[in-house]
């Protein structure tokens, strides 16, 4: 397994964002569909008042700018719920430009137009975010992995993926990510708090432990921390809020503790498109970016009725 492999193996976790994951099917429900619904409030007044109550239809969700396609799966699912059926002609990944239809959909006019804003935001939002991932991941040799600074961190991270980037840890379920503030805390109980953070991590038996380390002093008792635990949980450390010449000095001293090859570095805080190629120096494996998920604006698409 190469490095690249290697990452990703520990940082990413798209495959368990497909809504055939009981998990990720029911926080779509419970996330995504839930204000698709309260904007229905009961009933779509104005597809009531104007509309057919059983006339049959069909439409078509089209591009209006070129983007890389995402949220095909959920705009069909989200469909679903409204008995409307949708035959995909565009997959997640694809580039298209103005005027492609990304979905044909079917069923009770009715149906197709109360759910369609909510869908149409749904498909927008997760194509600009792949989109905007898609060109940050073409620009660096690093590997890219966004955080969870979103309010939709599931469809975002999944997004984030289908442009490339990797998931990094989907909550605070699945992995152990010590950061300052448990640090801070942890200081007052033990002289060797990274050791003990480390340790009592470790016992949770996540998907990976990942510590915040923002000195030499921290980093080098973390790598030492890393090399007494035994198992295959993924090992990370995290320079937060580090310059780069500070990073490659302080890996500089890392790598030469033992197993420090069977820890993942990333670098965060700070880093944006503008400044992110110097981190390629820096020695980390990969960097994490909020603004992979807070900043790129949702494409443009519209539904067009047919009939």
């Amino acid at each position: 397994m190469d490095r690249g492999d290697f990452v990703r193996s520990v940082l990413d976790y798209s495959k368990e964002l497909v809504m055939d994951s009981d998990r990720y099917r029911n926080w779509v429900l419970d996330v995504v569909l839930a204000p698709i619904i309260a904007d229905v409030g009961g009933r779509d007044v104005t597809g009531h008042a104007v509309l057919s109550a059983n006339k049959s239809a069909k439409g078509a969700i089209i591009a209006q700018s070129s983007f890389l396609v995402a949220g095909m799966a959920e705009a069909v699912f989200l469909y679903e719920q409204f008995y409307v059926t949708c035959n995909i002609k565009k997959q997640d990944g694809e580039r298209v430009r103005a005027g492609m239809v990304l979905i044909e959909v079917e069923g009770k006019e009715q149906d197709i137009l109360k759910a369609e804003r909510g869908i149409l935001e749904v498909i927008a939002r997760m194509s600009g975010i792949a989109t905007g991932t898609a060109k940050i991941v073409s620009s660096s040799s690093l590997l890219v992995a966004c955080t969870r600074k979103s309010l939709f961190p599931f469809i975002d991270k999944k997004a984030v993926s289908i442009g490339g980037g990797l998931t990094h840890r989907l909550g605070l379920f699945d992995a152990v990510l010590i950061k300052d503030n448990h640090l801070t805390q942890l200081k007052s109980e033990a002289e060797d708090y990274v050791k003990e953070s480390l340790e009592r991590g470790w016992k949770s038996k996540a998907n990976f432990v990942e510590i915040e380390v923002s000195t030499e002093k921290e980093a080098l008792a973390a790598a030492h921390a890393y090399s007494s635990l035994v198992g295959e949980t993924g090992r990370v450390m995290m320079f937060d809020n580090m310059s780069v010449e500070e990073i490659s000095a302080v890996l500089e001293k890392v790598n030469a503790v033992s197993g420090a090859d069977q820890i993942v570095f990333e670098a965060s805080g700070g880093i944006t498109e503008k400044n992110l190629a110097s981190y390629a120096v820096s020695g980390v494996d990969v960097v994490s970016m909020g603004s992979l998920t807070r900043t790129f604006p949702s494409v443009d698409i519209h539904l067009e009725m047919i009939s």
